[in-house]
């Protein structure tokens, strides 16, 4: 059914999955840079598509994967179930004759106010990632770290310092932008930033009033730019005194080297932790496990709860 080739292809119908050198066609889970490449034709959701677009600033030849809706190809039914994640992130459920199988791509099932959160159902055969596949991850409720994000900032702006965040232009920006938003707490960001938040809006998912940085970034706002050693990570000439803000869930890992000297860590993630990947497993009731992208580790726990778990590295076929 499945083979892996430096990625996961479904073999009967020669499609790449998350696969991220060019294929004739390819199913993207959703538009992470790390997930994408520019196939002959390209399969996912309309915010997914629209943003891959965006990302290689190409025309696109697409298969539009909504929610719930299935396209069959050839005797096998594709349907895209929410995963959380970021705005338009699916996973994959595959169906035959003779077996169910599910792909998640990345997925959360914390609630997000830009992403929702993971819709599973059940499948024969589960392909999960595993980013966060050690127990030292385990995350306190999502609503909680808000309320501390919230608290934090909008303290430090009252002290007329300006809170900096550097974040991934895409899906966690937005979220921020929803979150400080919603608080009433002004929000200036970088330019890459607003251009996928506006996509956001286009499809749905209105994050709320903000600026976009020009010549200089104004004081008395939440500012928001891209990390570190990524191409628009050059800062403007900031308001001062400035605190920076680390919102990660490798903030669950004391010491961890993204932390680096920050005041204040958040461990928000809009990957699923630890309890939630185990609690995926007992939804989707599977026969079979193939896990990737994250600790192998994880495996060996799944074994020793009496699971049938696999590394996706080490197999050759999924049957």
């Amino acid at each position: 059914m499945f083979h892996f080739d430096q990625g996961l292809f479904l073999t009967g119908l020669h499609l790449a999955m998350d696969v991220t050198r060019r294929q004739p066609w390819g199913y993207i889970s959703h538009a992470h840079a790390d997930h994408i490449a520019h196939h002959e034709r390209t399969m996912g959701t309309a915010p997914t598509l629209a943003m891959v677009h965006r990302r290689l600033r190409h025309s696109l030849t697409i298969d539009v994967l909504d929610y719930h809706k299935p396209l069959v190809r050839d005797g096998i039914k594709l349907t895209a179930l929410p995963a959380g994640h970021i705005l338009g992130a699916s996973m994959l459920l595959i169906e035959n004759d003779d077996s169910r199988y599910l792909f998640t791509g990345d997925f959360s099932l914390s609630e997000s106010p830009t992403a929702g959160h993971a819709e599973f159902e059940e499948a024969d055969v589960l392909i999960m990632e595993c980013t966060f596949g050690k127990p030292e991850f385990r995350l306190p409720p999502r609503e909680k770290v808000i309320e501390q994000l919230v608290e934090t900032t909008a303290r430090l702006l009252r002290l007329g310092v300006t809170p900096l965040i550097r974040t991934y232009v895409l899906g966690k920006a937005q979220e921020l932008i929803k979150i400080f938003t919603s608080a009433n707490l002004p929000v200036v960001v970088h330019p890459e930033i607003d251009t996928f938040a506006t996509l956001y809006g286009e499809h749905g998912c209105d994050v709320g009033s903000y600026s976009v940085v020009g010549d200089q970034v104004p004081s008395g706002h939440v500012v928001l730019y891209p990390p570190h050693g990524s191409r628009h990570s050059r800062l403007h000439s900031m308001p001062q005194p400035c605190e920076e803000l680390v919102v990660t869930g490798w903030a669950a890992q004391k010491g961890h080297k993204r932390i680096g000297s920050a005041r204040y860590s958040f461990p928000m993630s809009d990957h699923s932790d630890y309890d939630d990947l185990l609690e995926t497993v007992q939804r989707v009731k599977p026969r079979r496990i193939y896990c990737y992208h994250g600790s192998q580790s994880f495996v060996d726990d799944l074994k020793r709860l009496g699971h049938e778990a696999n590394w996706l590295n080490d197999c050759q076929a999924i049957r």
